[in-house]
Formats: structure tokens, sequence, C-alpha cells
């Protein structure tokens, strides 16, 4: 009887042993897990908590919609309005031909086959004059809200303490560097 409690004594020892090796693998992971989960459900509220340096409000979901546009009427024309601009002494009075048949002994040209019309006698090129032809319309963005997403740049202060070759010169003028890498790596630490 001592025997088999001797050997329960030992199998109970030996099973409580692997139970606490096996708790010990299995709480590591564990409480890495909550950890982790902790830290991703408190980042976006840190995040919302830090001061933003940009000067720039985040705006995510604004669409440009139709009143974020503006009708602007821009020159498309690549011609220029100098020159000459015909005037009535440019053109001239004229009889012009307006009968369709042809003169023959059964017809003959009268006044009535005649038109009075004006004609451009000037040789001068008249100056082109800009019509709502040369100009096309154009939208204009007039939004004032910027889409904006803040990154880091955005949370970083510009006027932070920030180490300057001066800081780190002061810092460590009392450490006396050997020559051996791996000691003045230690030596540095350790000021």
């Amino acid at each position: 009887m001592n025997k088999k409690l001797e050997q329960q004594t030992t199998n109970y020892m030996k099973e409580h042993k692997i139970a606490r090796i096996w708790r010990k693998i299995v709480i590591l992971p564990a409480l890495m897990v909550v950890f982790c989960t902790v830290y991703l459900l408190i980042l976006p509220a840190i995040t919302m908590e830090k001061e933003v340096y940009c000067g720039k409000e985040e705006h995510l979901n604004h669409t440009i919609e139709e009143g974020c546009y503006e009708e602007v009427q821009k020159l498309n024309c690549e011609q220029t309005e100098e020159g000459h601009l015909h005037t009535e002494n440019c053109y001239e009075q004229q009889q012009v031909l307006i009968c369709d048949k042809e003169e023959s002994e059964e017809h003959t040209h009268d006044e009535s086959c005649y038109q009075i019309e004006k004609v451009l006698t000037c040789q001068q090129q008249e100056v082109h004059v800009h019509t709502d032809d040369c100009y096309v319309i154009e939208q204009k963005l007039i939004c004032e809200k910027p889409i904006h997403k803040h990154t880091l740049e955005c949370y970083s202060n510009p006027e932070a303490d920030l180490e300057t070759p001066q800081l780190w010169e002061k810092d460590l003028s009392s450490v006396e560097l050997s020559g051996n890498w791996n000691e003045d790596i230690i030596a540095i630490a350790q000021s």
C-alpha cells in the first residue's frame, strides 16, 4: 500500500509539474494577446487626444459637390483683337447681277435683274473680334474644405526640445573613449 501511495504521489507531482509548465506556456501568449488587444483599442483614443501642430482641420468624408464649383469663362481662341477694323470707307455700292437667266434675244437684263449691294473693296485684313465661340466655360473649384488626414507630421511639435550636436557634445564630454568600439558604446550608454 505504501508503494501504491508513493506511486500515486509521484504521478500526481509529475502531472502537477506538467500542468504548471503548460500554464506558463499558455499564460505568456494569452497575456500578449490581451496586451495587444487593449493597446489597439486604446490607440485611437490616444491619437484623438494628441495635440495637432499642422494647423489644419481633419476632413476625411467631405465629398466635392455642385456647390464646390463656380463656372468661369475662359478665352480659348488663339487670335488677338488687334489690327484694322472695316468702316464704311472700306465698302462700295455696286450693282450685282441676281438674275438666273442668261441674256438672249428673249431676255434682256434690266434693272430688276440687278441688286445694289455693299461690296468690300478694302485690301486690309479685318481684326478678329472675340465671340461666344472663342470662349469655353470651365468649372473652378472654390470649396474651402480641403480633404486632409492627420499624419505623424501633423502631431510633431516643431518647437519641441530637439537634440543638437552641441547637446550631445556637452552630455558626452565626461566620457573618455578608449578606442575599443564595444567599451566606448558601453561608456556612452552609461553616461
